[in-house]
């Protein structure tokens, strides 16, 4: 369903973000991951990628005492109910 959906509306963050997520934008974001070396570089890379790809929400990961948080931020609206 859920690929059906992004397909539908060419759209792989399902209307999250003030504008879409083109379709096989998910595949170069796992290719920028894939040989990260670490948990922590994969996240980092993703959220960058994210950012590039995606106005809101932008992501920031903190890592502090050995435990990782990543903070989302939005500027410009809410997010919509079900995020």
């Amino acid at each position: 369903l859920c690929l059906a959906i992004a397909e539908a509306t060419d759209d792989e963050f399902f209307g999250l973000s003030a504008r879409p997520m083109r379709h096989g934008s998910f595949a170069l974001l796992c290719q920028a991951v894939l040989h990260a070396g670490t948990l922590e570089k994969a996240l980092r890379r993703a959220l960058q990628f994210l950012r590039v790809v995606l106005d809101d929400p932008h992501g920031e990961l903190v890592v502090a005492d050995g435990q990782a948080q990543i903070i989302l931020a939005n500027a410009d609206a809410p997010y919509p109910a079900f995020a």
